[in-house]
């Protein structure tokens, strides 16, 4: 990345945390939707897709514990969500 484009980039950063007066409850907001996709969600998504695609079956301990991992990512999607959901509604009441 250049020095112009690094400017750009510092200059657009203050701009939106200048524009957004709680920028940490938007930060929480996407953190909370993108992490526990990227990290519980999507991965044993993907390994049961390339188990499936080499023609060979998973076992079922395998499809266990992948719906064990997706269902703790997709709880904690839900409750971090709902919990910057109700931060960000605290402070637009206050």
């Amino acid at each position: 990345m250049n020095q112009n484009n690094c400017l750009k980039f510092c200059l657009f950063a203050g701009a939106i945390a200048m524009v957004i007066p709680h920028l940490d409850l938007l930060i929480a907001l996407i953190g909370a939707l993108a992490s526990s996709s990227l990290a519980l969600i999507f991965p044993p998504i993907i390994e049961l897709l390339t188990l499936s695609a080499d023609d060979q079956r998973p076992s079922i301990v395998i499809i266990l514990k992948d719906l064990a991992i997706m269902l703790l990512g997709l709880l904690g999607c839900i409750t971090g969500t709902y919990a910057a959901i109700q931060g960000i509604i605290n402070v637009s009441k206050s």
